[in-house]
């Protein structure tokens, strides 16, 4: 088989394995899938904030969808110069990162002429993401430094834009809208951390193929299966983060005050 045709193939097995969250992202907006998304973030809809909520999911669905599916092309392209196999989806993660990131900074830029709030308590990650996702991000990186791997920038500093997109300021509202915007910023940070953790996690896979090429018999025997289980763990990871259901947000303490 050609080369071509061998990344025609790859690229036909990326498309139909993308159809049904292309699918999801686009039609993230709609009443029903608004009404369970409030559902399992304890949420109770009304005074507005349907609109906010369905407006987030639609435009942080497409921002993430448009980001892989570049990322998906683009890595196609580039594995055509490339001998490793996890080149494209480790283009394609950085690609939904991008997406990502650019859904969340337009969802602040649409808010950000609202009045302000200063919060009194900091927002903390621990609060907005599950704290076993951070022990995965950490675990992730301390493998993937141990091994050298090549995206070590970009997993390092996920944690880092979690944490930023958490210093926007809030809009002033009511509890309810204030709890919807608290929603918002846990699935963001959340789909950050669980885009991160995958990047480690897909780059440690990477390092471990590679030590599964020596001729050291005991790596070649155990570094493949790491391979595999890494790149397991890491789609659970991501997929466990990015579920609306696996997180609600769990702050204490005073909520905030107006900013003069």
């Amino acid at each position: 088989m050609e080369r071509w045709q061998a990344e025609l193939i790859g690229l036909g097995i990326y498309a139909a394995v993308a159809a049904w969250p292309a699918y999801r992202a686009l039609t993230a907006g709609r009443p029903a899938r608004v009404r369970e998304w409030a559902a399992v973030q304890g949420l109770e809809l009304g005074n507005g904030n349907e609109a906010v909520v369905a407006s987030y999911l639609r435009r942080s669905g497409r921002w993430r969808m448009a980001g892989a599916l570049v990322g998906m092309v683009a890595g196609q392209v580039l594995g055509t110069f490339s001998d490793s196999s996890l080149l494209p989806l480790a283009v394609l993660l950085t690609g939904y990162l991008a997406g990502v990131l650019a859904g969340e900074l337009a969802t602040h830029a649409e808010v950000s002429g609202s009045r302000r709030l200063a919060s009194l308590s900091p927002r903390q990650l621990e609060e907005y993401v599950p704290p076993v996702g951070l022990v995965w991000m950490g675990w992730g990186v301390g493998a993937t430094v141990a091994a050298g791997v090549a995206f070590l920038a970009f997993a390092l500093g996920t944690r880092a834009l979690a944490q930023r997109l958490l210093q926007r300021s809030q809009p002033l509202g009511s509890p309810a809208a204030l709890a919807t915007d608290d929603a918002i910023r846990s699935s963001g940070v959340r789909a950050v951390v669980g885009a991160g953790t995958a990047m480690a996690l897909v780059a440690l896979s990477f390092e471990c193929s590679a030590l599964a090429t020596t001729e050291v018999q005991v790596l070649r025997w155990t570094m493949g299966m790491v391979a595999i289980v890494a790149l397991g763990f890491g789609y659970g990871a991501w997929r466990t983060l990015v579920d609306p259901a696996s997180w609600r947000v769990r702050r204490g303490g005073p909520a905030a005050g107006n900013v003069a």
